[in-house]
């Protein structure tokens, strides 16, 4: 795969994470941070019942442009559904899950995935036969919520050099993405107070873009 995609290219690998174990993923993770030299994760949604990640992989440690995205938006034909350029890249920015590069430590203990050596393909059929069991859990929920945090903690966007071009207040808004999986999750398990979460949900997708942030409002 690296050696197809010219300096600037990018490959991108999408996972159905109700479909993995932890084990899985890992190996996955591990297998493409062996092959190049950045990787970062990104949510395709809010699920928390049948999530989808993308892994963007790239063969140099380029940063993210804010600029570069916020005039893709205004040259989306999908502009006519009048969503400003602006809020369509707030959104984006949310979906960024972290950087899997600097978090390599945690998947250094878990196999690497090869021709010679498919653990995927030789595991895969127990994974999901001990998820029917009910012996393991996909990488869904709660444990993807844990995983998640731990990504950020790890490198938060004010360290996260992916992130080197965009300014506080977007750097804050990469991490209302997780607040919203966060509350996503917990409008499942209280459905007693589902509205509530709802609502909150609303108030960040939809907040004022020119309001600066309070410490609070990414609290977790």
């Amino acid at each position: 795969m690296r050696s197809r995609l010219k300096t600037d290219g990018l490959f991108v690998q999408w996972l159905a994470m109700y479909q993995l174990s932890k084990d899985e993923f890992f190996s996955i993770v591990r297998t493409l941070l062996d092959v190049f030299d950045q990787v970062t994760l990104w949510r395709a949604s809010y699920s928390t019942k049948r999530p989808v990640l993308g892994l963007i992989c790239s063969r140099n440690n380029a940063s993210i442009d804010p600029k570069v995205m916020l005039e893709s938006h205004k040259q989306d034909r999908l502009e006519k559904v009048a969503v400003a350029p602006e809020r369509r890249l707030f959104w984006s920015l949310m979906k960024y899950c972290g950087n899997l590069t600097l978090n390599r430590a945690l998947f250094m203990n878990h196999p690497i995935n090869t021709d010679d050596r498919p653990v995927i393909e030789f595991t895969s059929p127990i994974s999901y036969q001990n998820r029917v069991a009910k012996l393991e859990k996909a990488m869904t929920g709660r444990p993807l919520l844990d995983f998640l945090k731990e990504m950020l903690n790890g490198c938060p966007p004010e360290k996260d050099p992916f992130l080197q071009q965009l300014d506080q207040q977007q750097k804050t808004q990469v991490c209302l993405g997780l607040k919203v999986y966060q509350l996503n999750l917990l409008k499942n398990e209280n459905p007693e107070k589902r509205s509530q979460y709802q609502n909150q949900i609303s108030d960040i997708l939809f907040r004022d873009l020119n309001r600066p942030f309070k410490k609070g409002d990414v609290h977790l």
